[in-house]
């Protein structure tokens, strides 16, 4: 890992150039670009003034303000945010695109000296696929990658090197679901894997990423807000937050950059903004916070937890019920006991489990018989159902009464056997 120089040595040198307004703040090769109105002020790393020049995008673009720089082996491009407008070194236009305002905000990066975007909105849709630039046709093409079913896009995202043929994708938005208008904080990091054609998530993040970024080629991010900065180390997944007093000169309205160990960044002061810089140790900063950048979820855990939750399942489909009373051709069963019934009594119980309740009319019903009187069978009644309320206070082992009695609310000459609710019937 570089090593990144971040202690207040506050070397801000202030350029005896100020300026009114800043539309851009680039840096290009070796030198820093400051777009202002019609022209572009070109500085050396010392902060001195190399030349000025006429923009030459002046009235072939709207965009400037939002203009990105790429680079890779020394080949660097300028490119419009929103459209498809590609210039060269020389700002010599080399697309033939016509895409207007449905790329903003998409992440713009170099690979393998090709020229690739990510993500991006327009007409209130995200974009969720990566597309990148052919230099021989000179237009923006789709390129091959597995996206996630669950994937909804992204917008104002970072990209990160994370191996010869991966990039780390983390930050920025997405719209909300409810309303394309309204837009959230993204959490989740994403893995652009050009070997396997795929983009993959790989974990859940709680850390706010707003601020200024600088992203590196060895695997590490700097995030700098106002009082603070995170190293972001991605390779071991660790992030280490330094308080600082440093950062509440950087204006963060525009891009920052570090050379040769020394943050460039633009200052406000009463006058208007100055290109500076500051040379700080950041081995000399107190760590006050230090955690994982993000949580991952492995295939592995993936499949325990699957297991997990089958076992789960089945556990709660053979137990659900173990706290009934079930009953079955002449037998009744609580939990692991079960007693013999016969077809009388089952057939009394299996209106109990219906209707909670029982009339004496019903039980003259299931009892009557030709071989007694009818006197005789409405005094058996209590005897029957006593006998019942003892075998499932044997069978549950409880002590409450199982029924009550009480007259019947349409005709006061019957009397109803009400199930007590602490005994619990499976339909």
């Amino acid at each position: 890992m570089m090593r990144l120089l971040l202690f207040l040595l506050t070397t801000s040198v202030f350029s005896q150039n100020e300026f009114s307004i800043i539309d851009n703040f680039l840096h290009v090769e070796n030198e820093f670009q400051i777009w202002s109105n019609d022209s572009i002020y070109r500085f050396n790393e010392n902060l001195q003034l190399v030349s000025i020049n006429q923009n030459p995008i002046i009235g072939r673009s709207d965009k400037i303000p939002t203009i990105k720089y790429v680079e890779n082996n020394s080949i660097h491009y300028y490119l419009s945010n929103g459209s498809g407008d590609v210039y060269d070194s020389t700002f010599k236009r080399i697309d033939n695109t016509n895409n207007s305002s449905f790329f903003n905000n998409s992440s713009s990066f170099m690979h393998k000296d090709t020229i690739y975007k990510f993500g991006g909105y327009g007409f209130w849709t995200s974009f969720k696929r990566l597309i990148y630039f052919d230099f021989n046709q000179g237009d923006w093409n789709y390129f091959n990658l597995k996206i996630p079913l669950n994937f909804e896009g992204l917008f104002s995202s970072q990209i990160v090197k994370n191996g010869p043929e991966k990039y780390l994708v983390y930050g920025g938005n997405n719209l909300t679901q409810e309303n394309s208008l309204i837009d959230e904080p993204n959490k989740n990091i994403y893995l652009i894997d050009f070997k396997k054609s795929e983009l993959k998530y790989v974990g859940t993040s709680n850390i706010d990423f707003s601020g200024r970024k600088i992203n590196f080629e060895n695997g590490t991010s700097l995030n700098l807000k106002k009082n603070s900065i995170m190293l972001l180390d991605w390779k071991n997944n660790l992030m280490k937050k330094h308080k600082t007093n440093f950062t509440h000169k950087v204006s963060l309205e525009y891009n920052i950059y570090m050379v040769n160990e020394i943050i460039y960044y633009i200052e406000k002061n009463n006058k208007g903004y100055v290109l500076s810089s500051s040379e700080i140790d950041i081995n000399n900063l107190k760590i006050v916070d230090e955690h994982k950048i993000y949580k991952t979820t492995s295939f592995v855990q993936y499949i325990i937890f699957t297991i997990l939750l089958l076992i789960l399942f089945i556990f709660y489909y053979l137990f659900k019920d173990f706290n009934k009373i079930k009953v079955r051709k002449q037998s009744i069963r609580y939990r692991f006991v079960e007693f013999k019934i016969d077809n009388e009594k089952e057939e009394i119980l299996s209106v109990l489990t219906k209707e909670q309740k029982i009339s004496t009319n019903q039980l003259f019903e299931i009892i009557s018989s030709k071989d007694l009187h009818p006197n005789h069978i409405y005094r058996l009644i209590p005897e029957v159902m006593n006998d019942i309320s003892k075998t499932i206070k044997l069978v549950t082992r409880k002590n409450e009464e199982v029924f009550s009695v009480s007259k019947n609310k349409k005709d006061r000459r019957i009397n109803d056997y009400v199930l007590n609710q602490s005994y619990v019937f499976k339909n």
